[in-house]
């Protein structure tokens, strides 16, 4: 048996009619996966979410297959893409520890699993990843050492600066 992921390089602005087509033939063909890639960094998280959400409602066959997200980071965004496409019906997700990747980056499992685990019961109708969050910045540090990528004190979750607080207002807010 053959797995077979189409990655799909779609841009918001590509014509809607096509990517449906083209998604449709490779599905015919036995693609069980399609990958929708926000490969530029460049979309907003509402035009992403409604890309997954088109791509679903609109494609002949797409309720057997997997549809996966690839965002990049350029503007700070992959993970609030990568959330919305989960949010439209995306249920496998490209995520790199530290948000590692080409230029600015892709979603950063770090932000991305706590994202859903501090939120996706209660907001994001029951979402979660399944992954053990207690090893989150232990991984991060060893993929730290073993890349040379240093990771930034203010980076969220796993920034030596994440969770530390010093003006009094905001200590006394968090206690």
């Amino acid at each position: 048996f053959e797995t077979f992921l189409h990655r799909c390089l779609i841009r918001v602005r590509s014509d809607k009619e096509f990517v449906y087509d083209i998604i449709g033939e490779v599905i015919k063909v036995g693609a069980t996966g399609i990958s929708v890639g926000d490969t530029v960094g460049c979309n907003l998280p509402n035009e992403f979410g409604q890309l997954i959400a088109d791509i679903k409602a609109n494609t002949p066959g797409i309720q057997d297959v997997i549809i996966s997200t690839h965002c990049h980071n350029d503007l700070g965004l992959a993970n609030a893409n990568t959330l919305a496409g989960v949010c439209a019906g995306a249920r496998l997700v490209d995520v790199t520890v530290n948000g590692i990747g080409e230029r600015a980056g892709n979603c950063s499992l770090e932000e991305f699993v706590m994202t859903l685990k501090c939120r996706g019961e209660q907001v994001l109708g029951g979402l979660y990843t399944g992954i053990n969050s207690k090893h989150i910045i232990e991984t991060s540090k060893m993929v730290e050492e073993y890349s040379g990528l240093k990771v930034q004190a203010h980076k969220a979750i796993v920034g030596a600066n994440a969770f530390s607080h010093e003006s009094s207002l905001h200590q006394e807010l968090v206690n």
